[in-house]
């Protein structure tokens, strides 16, 4: 990491909004996606980020923040008229699951019912069962301690995938790799260097979920100095297969 130094939270931040505002005039007619926002289980600039992402996919999301400090909390209701919930990076399961444990069973049922859940980095733990949402069929691990796993520890760096045949280079910060069962019906669409899936598609009842314990959303802001490379065709790739299949 002696070429690569990343932006403080507060830079990001900062950035994020950014983005944020110069997308803000995108379609408002298409599908509605719920993006989770909130202390102790998003890290600062991550949803906006995403809200980014969204608005700029070729299926031309409106978007909408919800969780304790936005107009909206999240709830069955608000889900109801949501076609995506987004759950982005953060902090840890143990910070965040208490937060977010009382919200479970709509998520769940909003899923089940032909739903999508995106989740990203945390937000790809959470769709795990002890504890989590319970969404996917298999479970996520920390890729740090996987056998020939090529980073140690939490610290920010970027690992190399292959997405599609394709190796690409990603930002990650103690994201998840997929432990599936011999049945798994998953589609796989990134595997660590070690073999381990690093981003999936699954189906849960009528709807679906996207994983990935990486960050292809990451964008310029989420660097500084050289060395950023801009993999968010993965991110969206990840966005439409979810959502259309």
């Amino acid at each position: 990491m002696d070429r690569r130094r990343f932006l403080t939270i507060s830079a990001l931040t900062v950035a994020a909004g950014l983005v944020t505002r110069e997308v803000a005039t995108a379609a408002e007619d298409g599908p509605l996606a719920l993006i989770y926002r909130g202390e102790s289980v998003t890290s600062e600039g991550s949803p906006e980020t995403l809200e980014a992402l969204l608005r700029e996919s070729p299926l031309k999301f409106r978007t909408a923040f919800v969780g304790p400090g936005e107009d909206t909390d999240l709830s069955e209701s608000a889900l109801s008229g949501a076609a995506v919930y987004v759950q982005p990076g953060g902090g840890t399961v143990d910070e965040a699951w208490p937060v977010l444990q009382k919200h479970g069973p709509a998520v769940t049922k909003f899923v089940e019912a032909g739903g999508a859940y995106l989740g990203f980095c945390l937000g790809a733990y959470l769709a795990g069962s002890e504890p989590g949402f319970g969404l996917l069929d298999g479970a996520p691990v920390p890729y740090t301690g996987t056998e020939g796993a090529t980073v140690g520890d939490s610290s920010q760096t970027t690992v190399t995938v292959d997405w599609r045949g394709a190796k690409r280079e990603l930002y990650f910060q103690d994201g998840a790799a997929f432990r599936l069962p011999a049945n798994s019906t998953a589609e796989v669409l990134a595997r660590y260097t070690n073999g381990l899936p690093a981003a999936l598609v699954q189906n849960v009842g009528k709807g679906r979920i996207g994983l990935v314990g990486t960050h292809p959303e990451a964008n310029e802001y989420w660097f500084s100095g050289g060395g950023f490379v801009d993999n968010r065709d993965l991110a969206q790739d990840l966005v439409s297969t979810t959502v259309t299949g």
